[in-house]
């Protein structure tokens, strides 16, 4: 570049300082601007021959831009257009995105490997032949399964004389390519490297990669990864005509739901522990959709690309693929981040010189830039990975987790309220029994039910002994800065209250009213001065209709006198009169009506 031209001339500039050691750069800069001049700069850069390099590398510049097919990326890409033949890529939108996987094809089935053994022995096309554009396999479903998880197999039995081979691999008069033809390997052998990986993600506290997971990922890398990407593709919402007829074309029916789930898992976990880097996608024959060129209403530029999605870390393969059948051809420069990686399938691919490294499926794609290099669309993408996409042991465990969240919300609801912890431990024991079960246990309806019935009988018992006495004989307030003893039991009153608010909000108004009892009894008890007596005004009560014109508000006293209430019950009028004068808000008025009916 023209900055590496500048950045040489200077350095040059600087050896030829004459100092006996030396200088850095920055030093050598400082010292420039302290002592010299301007003129002193330009003499020192001509002498280092910035104008002959900068003019060499325009003029490369200049003869690389009349070989290209185009200027600008826009450009070429209307000549892919024009000269026809291409098809036009197709992304998804923001909805896509956010639905997720299981939004898109369904839940998994929780025996993995039976599941994905029926999806590719026992499935409507299982036994129909299909041929991969890669290598040019012709092969089923069948014969993959059994490539993958049984290769020793009797291969007579199947009809076969050989495993299936890449016909464009083998023809090849170069026996470097033919060497990169797939060999049946034995899942046992990728063992030693699974370890590797676990080790890796335990350091990271992370789950480790399952055998099912490897299993499905060594799947994705051979002829079926076109029946996994057809089900993504053609599931899409308004997917284009030719997706929907490709996936009822190889698919029949057959969605490969739990397999897709279980590449994905491994992606999502291989994924952590995988070095960012800059990784490359070649597609031939294919354009950009508008999309890509014309911004939305947020500005942005790009889409969701619903399919796994293959690259390399060789700029030069990509390059190749792309430009190998003189169609239009599109290469993506893909800059991995933190978070948006992908995971290295090498180790366990059936096709390990490809050099693999795979995204998950509802990735966003937003375009930061596009450029030519000779006759090849180079486009740079910043790709956004599916943060809500789940480990299998995450889909797995759907069920149990949202009954650890019904019992977590529970249990809280009574731990923000204030209430004592000897009341609602058993719903914190019971989360602590639930969270260690199998969460297969909870996929079935019977068992589920059950055990939201547990929870909801448990927080039952806990109302029920909010409102006695003997749950919070021992609650003391926390310490206060002088110790006053009357502030800490203010504490606990506060704590009734919130708890009475909890307990009426719930329904449970008997309760409600003894826990109320119980806190004007403390609220009294607590207070170092005589409490202020509370006023209710009869007009915002309906229940007292014999109130004196000439007066809206009497005291609480006053009416427990005029009707003859019982020293023993009049806590009940004060109460109301509280919840009265502070409004009357909502779960109140339930247990106002309540405390004066009874």
């Amino acid at each position: 570049s023209i900055e590496d031209v500048i950045a040489d001339a200077l350095c040059s500039a600087a050896l030829r300082d004459g100092s006996a050691q030396p200088p850095s750069e920055l030093s050598f800069a400082r010292a420039l601007v302290a002592t010299g001049t301007r003129d002193e700069l330009v003499e020192m850069l001509v002498a280092a021959g910035l104008v002959e390099g900068i003019g060499t590398r325009l003029w490369r510049g200049l003869c690389a831009l009349t070989q290209q097919a185009a200027a600008t990326g826009s450009e070429l890409h209307e000549k892919f257009v024009q000269d026809g033949g291409a098809f036009t890529l197709a992304y998804g939108g923001l909805d896509a995105f956010f639905s997720g996987l299981e939004g898109l094809i369904g839940p998994p089935s929780a025996l993995l490997f039976d599941a994905m053994e029926r999806e590719h022995v026992e499935s409507a096309d299982s036994t129909t032949l299909f041929c991969t554009t890669n290598y040019g396999v012709e092969t089923t479903s069948r014969f993959e399964w059994l490539f993958v998880t049984d290769p020793s197999a009797d291969l007579s039995r199947l009809g076969l004389a050989s495993w299936p081979v890449e016909r464009l691999l083998a023809q090849s008069s170069d026996p470097a390519v033919r060497a990169c033809q797939r060999k049946p390997k034995h899942m046992d052998e990728f063992e030693p490297a699974r370890r590797k990986i676990n080790q890796s993600l335990a350091n990271l506290n992370e789950p480790q990669l399952c055998a099912e997971e490897a299993t499905a990922a060594r799947m994705y890398t051979g002829p079926c990864f076109v029946k996994y990407n057809a089900v993504l593709r053609g599931h899409a919402a308004g997917a284009p005509k030719q997706a929907v007829e490709r996936m009822a074309e190889l698919c029949h029916g057959n969605n490969y739901v739990t397999t897709i789930h279980a590449v994905n898992s491994s992606i999502v976990k291989m994924g952590k522990v995988m070095a960012a880097q800059k990784v490359y996608r070649g597609v031939s024959g294919g354009v950009l959709p508008d999309e890509f060129w014309t911004p939305n209403e947020f500005n942005v530029r790009g889409g969701v690309e619903m399919g796994f999605m293959s690259t390399t870390a060789s700029k030069e393969v990509a390059m190749a693929y792309a430009g190998s059948h003189k169609k239009a051809a599109v290469v993506f420069e893909i800059q991995m981040g933190m978070l948006d990686r992908g995971a290295n399938l090498s180790w366990i691919s059936q096709y390990p010189h490809e050099q693999e490294i795979l995204f998950a499926p509802l990735t966003g794609c937003e375009v930061v830039n596009t450029r030519v290099e000779n006759t090849i669309l180079v486009v740079e993408v910043r790709l956004n990975v599916n943060l809500s996409a789940l480990t299998i042991e995450q889909v797995v465990a759907k069920m149990q987790r949202s009954h650890l969240e019904l019992v977590d919300l529970l249990a809280s609801n009574f731990k923000f309220a204030g209430a004592p912890k000897k009341a609602y431990e058993q719903l914190e024991l019971l989360h602590a029994k639930r969270s260690k079960q199998d969460p297969n246990w909870f996929n079935m309806a019977a068992n589920y039910s059950a055990a939201t019935a547990v929870a909801l009988s448990t927080q039952d018992e806990i109302f029920t002994i909010l409102g006695d006495r003997e749950t919070w004989e021992e609650e003391a307030g926390a310490e206060t800065p002088r110790g006053d003893a009357h502030l800490a039991a203010a504490q606990v009153a506060e704590r009734m209250i919130k708890v009475s608010e909890l307990l009426s909000s719930a329904g449970e108004q008997d309760e409600a009213i003894s826990l109320l009892e119980l806190y004007m009894e403390r609220a009294a008890a607590c207070t170092p001065l005589s409490p202020p007596k509370r006023t209710l005004s009869y007009r915002s009560s309906p229940s007292f209709d014999a109130a004196p014109e000439d007066s809206s508000d009497v005291l609480a006293d006053d009416v427990c006198d005029r009707f003859g209430v019982a020293q023993n019950e009049r806590w009940r009028v004060a109460a109301a009169a509280k919840f009265i004068e502070d409004g009357a808000l909502v779960p109140w008025p339930a247990t106002i009506a309540a405390l004066i009916a009874r």
